[in-house]
């Protein structure tokens, strides 16, 4: 973990903010975490509107806190820790959901495995466009598709002999 997050975290978030001069701060340490676009579907955390969620709409609802101007916020999408209620609780979830990334959601077309690297699977082999079809065919180590399957025609056997693509084709 970055020695920014790192510090965000356990000096910050671990003791509770207690007074605006650890919130500034902790702002600042933010900024230095990675910001997310937000998708049309989730703005949840858009504090001001942007279709970003970062250390701006941290600001924008501290600011709205103190002050209690909404002119500058989108309300609806303040309410971070779903609550019903816009209040520091808000500004804790904001700030852990900027630590955390964005949740992208799968689309449709493609099948969550549960794999640890987080990979979705496609419905549909290339060249495709239903479940059911067979799709293109390749080669080993190929990416144009073949009508034709014969050493003449593998790319990778030249002069009689297999060319070595190495161990990591990926």
């Amino acid at each position: 973990m970055g020695s920014a997050l790192w510090m965000a975290k356990t000096v910050f978030l671990e003791p509770c903010i207690t007074n605006m001069k650890n919130l500034s701060v902790l702002m600042v340490l933010l900024a230095m975490a990675f910001p997310f676009k937000a998708s049309a579907a989730t703005l949840n955390g858009d504090v001001n509107g942007d279709s970003f969620v970062n250390i701006v709409d941290v600001t924008a609802l501290t600011d709205y806190l103190l002050s209690g101007d909404d002119s500058q916020i989108m309300i609806e999408n303040a309410d971070v820790y779903a609550d019903g209620l816009v209040n520091v609780m808000d500004v804790t979830a904001l700030i852990d959901l900027i630590l955390s990334g964005p949740q992208v959601e799968p689309d449709e077309n493609y099948v969550d495995l549960g794999l640890p690297s987080g990979t979705l699977w496609a419905t549909c082999n290339v060249g495709a466009t239903k479940p059911e079809e067979y799709g293109d065919y390749f080669a080993w180590g190929e990416i144009e598709k073949k009508e034709v399957y014969t050493q003449d025609t593998y790319k990778y056997y030249q002069n009689g002999s297999y060319v070595d693509i190495g161990s990591n084709i990926s």
